[in-house]
């Protein structure tokens, strides 16, 4: 850890704009990498206690609250969502008490974590390899205590995490994949559902009854560009969006777009807008707004090279007949 990111931990100024020539900045990185040991020790066992919310991060966690049953944070690519969902799973995970007094209390209090008891999380990824293993469990990884006095038990091969904590509560956390069906996520009850990227529908149903019975919730991060098989349609997602757009008081939407994360390099986010503006997908990838693609879509068609004149085709020549049916809209 360099001496400004030790500076940054302690909540101390810019080190540059010490009046001190290089010698005396020498030694007040001594003196003050000294103080800071234990609390940069603190910072990488519990990175949680740490972890400083941007802006608008902090909107997003106000949605995930007692009356609102689905909390929906949409978004375009890299800006942030995805923390959001591993960041609520781990405090349903580790129980609000683990965070007071810490950076991160102010942004969390509020979200309705049961205290008196262990709970029951699932994190549910669209597929195994993309989304649960290359995406899910690396977050949590970064984000949960490390250390054999943690009281974290990780089981790899199952991606199960496990938890108890000073109340001898324990918590279990357990990535599902939404391509195993709908019949796999049954006969639970769970406490927090984060669903990242967009599940079936039908699972999605399945996720829902699942946290009835014990007013458990239910958090979807995802960029809205539609579901495998089904992009730049008009699915599930957006139906619930029309529903809080018409004040559906139990689900609450909060959209991030590619300039709310202040961590991407400014050269990244001019490539990207360069990359998908104008594009169909672009509002989507860039702002999480939904889109529905609209008429033909062949990017390589040129009609120099495509095209023909007109003519009568001969009688005596095999005919065919092509049916393309939209997967969302049959008179499309």
């Amino acid at each position: 850890m360099d001496l400004q990111s030790v500076l940054d931990l302690c909540g101390i100024a810019d080190v540059r704009a010490c009046d001190l020539d290089p010698e005396g900045k020498q030694k007040l990185w001594g003196s003050i990498k000294e103080f800071a040991q234990p609390l940069v020790r603190q910072s990488k066992e519990h990175p949680l206690k740490f972890f400083k919310c941007t802006d608008k991060q902090s909107v997003a966690l106000k949605t995930v609250r007692a009356d609102i049953k689905t909390a929906v944070v949409k978004g375009g690519n890299r800006t942030g969502k995805t923390h959001i969902g591993a960041l609520v799973a781990c405090v349903y995970l580790l129980g609000k008490d683990y965070f007071i007094g810490s950076d991160l209390w102010e942004a969390i209090k509020d979200i309705p974590v049961p205290e008196d008891r262990g709970r029951t999380v699932w994190a549910v990824g669209v597929d195994f390899e993309a989304g649960i293993k290359s995406v899910i469990w690396p977050k949590l990884k970064m984000f949960l205590p490390r250390g054999e006095s943690s009281g974290v038990r990780w089981r790899d091969y199952e991606k199960v995490v496990e938890y108890t904590d000073a109340r001898g509560n324990t918590s279990v956390l357990r990535c599902k994949s939404a391509e195993s069906g709908r019949s796999k996520f049954q006969g639970a009850s769970i406490d927090l559902i984060w669903e990242d990227e967009e599940i079936p529908e039908e699972v999605h149903d399945e996720c829902y009854q699942r946290t009835i019975d014990c007013a458990g919730h239910i958090l979807i991060t995802c960029t809205p560009i539609g579901e495998e098989g089904k992009v730049g349609t008009i699915t599930w997602l957006y139906d619930l969006f029309e529903r809080c757009m018409a004040g559906e008081r139990t689900v609450a939407f909060t959209s991030f777009s590619i300039f709310d994360n202040p961590h991407l390099p400014k050269a990244e986010v001019e490539a990207a807008v360069d990359r998908w503006s104008g594009r169909p997908e672009g509002r989507a990838r860039l702002y999480g707004d939904f889109y529905q693609a609209l008429g033909l879509c062949y990017y390589e068609l040129d009609p120099g090279a495509h095209f023909i004149k007109p003519y009568q085709i001969p009688h005596d020549w095999l005919h065919f007949r092509v049916i393309d049916p939209h997967p969302a809209k049959a008179t499309a």
